[in-house]
């Protein structure tokens, strides 16, 4: 806390401590519970704390209630997310940017969220902590997260958007952005552990039952015009005149912001699907019954294209009525080929077709999570030569730097965090200009194979057994005799990767965020369909057992 004027700080029995001077920080002896700090001026006493206090570093805050950070953010149930957690949050996070930034009390911070019934409440939350310390909260609504990061960058604020992403409903969790809308990375997450968060012991033990009585407000809506502007001073107001494109309804906060810039773009829009319902939609795992019924809908309105999100819209889903179901990996390949990009950053998982296809002159691979594809584009982009997509151009693509994720999040400099709706619009755009040129792009990945799934519910123990024990060669070659000769086996990251004779791969991993095997396969050459769609089944139906025997 920063003085806005001269100040004393008073023990219980009004022994000064300590003088502070306007504009001097006031340190608090950590075992002092009970004080008051009173302005000499007018004597008015502006903070009094004569409760009982917690004063802990964060990392052991999270471990008592038993939460932590995930791929990318915090994530947990619900009812593990109680005040005491959300407080220790927005006070670690806050101390770091008054570290690193000189950001002080009397500025605003950004919050979004998405439609989960407990993100309101965990906002509510949020907004009380920032208070406390001294901050105004601007309340950007349920938007796309994606939106809120653009919103802070153009705000010169940090954020916090609260949502779980797919994960469950009665799931939820925080993802940060320092000053500027800059994601937080795993650095970041090491030293917001350490930050030392004085809160009272009525707020660490008050019980989830008092917190979630709260009415929802109105909300700032030039967030969201923010964010759709974004994409509208793009492209021209024609771009996909001619289109027709079906939008995919449900609880996500995606779908009616893209249904104003598809409709600003000159597209013919269709709407179907429920928008009150909500589904966890994985888009690394879309279930077959999902792809089914979006294809039916292309046939039944004559669709182009069709294209859907996850629950916090920063994973998008596109099917085109000839080419199909394009995966996440191979969006992400097609918006570079189409941005003419000569270096990129991938996680370990994505196809190799990234490299085989000689499309690009640099690729990084990377752990698996935003914050890590984020690191490795920094250590790409050439000192004093960063570059940005600029309305409809790009600027010196040979310094411009993007990267992808197999779920089809899409990360540019100008926005360094997934965004869905820029990789959907670059595929149509692209498309409604020279349908051609676009479609032989995509066959050209064709005889590239690349497929994800999930085996839900999956002990994370069982999926650490199961790759230490694959990364045993012979053990391998014992187990997956059914799947052809294995030619290599490799730790990596936490993952085990089993490269077969026929060049054919399988990737398993433990999710960072909920008790999932993640699966992720690619083949090549004739058969190259059936091959990954044989190494998947085996990875969803078999490996499960075989991981229960290992002792």
């Amino acid at each position: 806390m920063v003085t806005k004027g001269v100040v004393s700080l008073f023990d219980s029995d009004e022994n000064k401590i300590s003088h502070y001077s306007k504009g001097q920080s006031i340190v608090i002896p950590a075992a002092m519970v009970n004080y008051k700090i009173v302005s000499e001026q007018s004597s008015e006493v502006f903070i009094t704390r004569s409760d009982k206090r917690i004063i802990k570093p964060l990392s052991e805050i999270m471990q008592q209630k038993n939460v932590k950070f995930g791929t990318s953010g915090l994530r947990s149930h619900e009812s593990k997310l109680d005040r005491a957690v959300m407080t220790a949050l927005v006070k670690a996070s806050l101390i770091l940017e008054q570290q690193r930034s000189a950001y002080l009390p009397g500025q605003k911070i950004m919050v979004g969220r998405d439609y989960r019934p407990s993100s309101w409440p965990l906002q509510s939350m949020v907004e009380k902590a920032l208070k406390e310390c001294g901050y105004q909260m601007i309340d950007a609504g349920a938007v796309p997260t994606q939106a809120v990061a653009w919103g802070a960058k153009q705000a010169k604020v940090p954020a916090l958007m609260i949502t779980a992403s797919h994960n469950p409903l009665d799931e939820n969790g925080v993802k940060g952005y320092r000053l500027g809308g800059k994601e937080i990375l795993k650095s970041d997450e090491l030293d917001l552990a350490q930050v030392m968060i004085d809160i009272t012991d009525d707020i660490y033990f008050e019980s989830k039952s008092q917190q979630n009585n709260i009415e929802e407000k109105e909300n700032d809506e030039k967030i969201k015009m923010l964010f759709i502007k974004r994409y509208l001073n793009r492209y021209s107001s024609q771009s996909l005149k001619g289109l027709k494109v079906g939008v995919w309804l449900y609880r996500s906060v995606g779908p009616g912001l893209m249904f104003e810039v598809l409709q600003g773009l000159g597209a013919d829009v269709v709407t179907f699907g429920d928008e009150n319902e909500f589904l966890s939609v994985d888009t690394e795992a879309i279930p077959t019954e999902i792809v089914n019924n979006l294809n039916e809908k292309i046939k039944e309105h004559d669709l182009d294209f069709v294209v859907a999100f996850d629950p916090d819209a920063d994973r998008p889903i596109l099917l085109h009525q000839k080419m199909g179901f394009i995966h996440g990996g191979q969006l992400g390949m097609l918006v570079a080929r189409i941005l003419k990009i000569k270096k990129v950053v991938v996680p370990f998982t994505l196809t190799r077709a990234v490299e085989l296809s000689g499309w690009f002159d640099q690729v990084k691979r990377t752990d698996v999570g935003s914050p890590y594809v984020i690191e490795g584009m920094n250590e790409l982009t050439p000192q004093n030569k960063f570059s940005e997509l600029d309305g409809s151009f790009v600027k010196n693509n040979n310094s411009l730097v993007v990267g992808w994720e197999g779920n089809g999040g899409f990360l540019t400099q100008d926005l360094m965090t997934r965004d869905s709706f820029l990789p959907l619009l670059e595929v149509l755009v692209a498309y409604n200009k020279d349908p051609e040129s676009l479609v032989k792009m995509f066959k050209e990945l064709s005889s590239y194979v690349y497929k994800s799934d999930k085996v839900a519910g999956f002990p994370t123990s069982d999926t650490k057994k199961l790759i230490t024990s694959l990364s045993e060669p012979r053990w391998a070659q014992d187990n997956l005799k059914e799947l052809g000769e294995v030619s290599e086996v490799r730790k990596f990251k936490g993952a085990i990767i089993i490269i077969f004779k026929d060049e054919a791969r399988l990737v398993l991993r433990p999710s960072g965020n909920t008790p999932d095997l993640k699966i992720y396969v690619d083949a090549v050459n004739q058969g190259a369909d059936k091959r990954a769609d044989q190494l998947i089944s085996w990875a969803k139906n078999k490996a499960p057992a075989l991981a229960k025997n290992i002792k």
